[in-house]
């Protein structure tokens, strides 16, 4: 339940509180991911934990940019999975990034409640940036055509973490 999971704005903030980034689409997301880990040295848990389903118990994933939880918020079934594995009661992330934010609710409980956070965007802009950002997505069959902005966003976040993740052998650019 929203009301339960997450802290009132007007209320104290309590050091059990956990933030908890509202990542819309083509809304500073990156940035802001970025931010968190690199400048502010924050651990996160985002897409970057993607690809970490077999783990049995939650870790620290050492990247070059930033340290992140093995577990995958942006999407429900890794939210379901980060649950399942106590990431907000472990005490072990800074700060969740999801777009999520009603499947999320689940992460929290009494002892432990979210404290939400957004960047929001001239919506004329963020849609002339989804054009460009759709452009440049590759016409290959093995990308499918997103049903929504936050499809084409997850794809594209998802394809990053493959390519930081992988070798420096990489010839695919953008």
């Amino acid at each position: 339940d929203v009301q339960t999971a997450y802290q009132d704005v007007t209320s104290k903030i309590d050091i059990m509180d956990t933030p908890i980034y509202w990542h819309i689409p083509r809304s500073g997301g990156t940035t802001m991911k970025l931010i968190m880990s690199m400048c502010m040295g924050r651990v996160v848990a985002c897409e970057q934990g993607a690809g970490h389903q077999l783990d049995e118990q939650l870790e620290v994933l050492n990247k070059p940019f930033g340290n992140f939880a093995n577990v995958d918020t942006s999407t429900p079934l890794g939210l379901k999975r980060a649950t399942e594995l106590g990431l907000i009661p472990s005490r072990m992330i800074d700060v969740v990034l999801t777009p999520h934010v009603r499947e999320a609710t689940k992460l929290f409980d009494s002892h432990h409640k979210g404290r939400l956070f957004a960047l929001f965007r001239d919506p004329i802009e963020r849609v002339v940036s989804l054009y460009y950002f759709l452009r440049m997505v590759p016409t290959d069959t093995s990308v499918r055509s997103p049903s929504s902005p936050s499809d084409a966003q997850g794809q594209q976040e998802e394809r990053e973490g493959q390519e930081e993740g992988s070798s420096s052998s990489s010839s695919s650019s953008s």
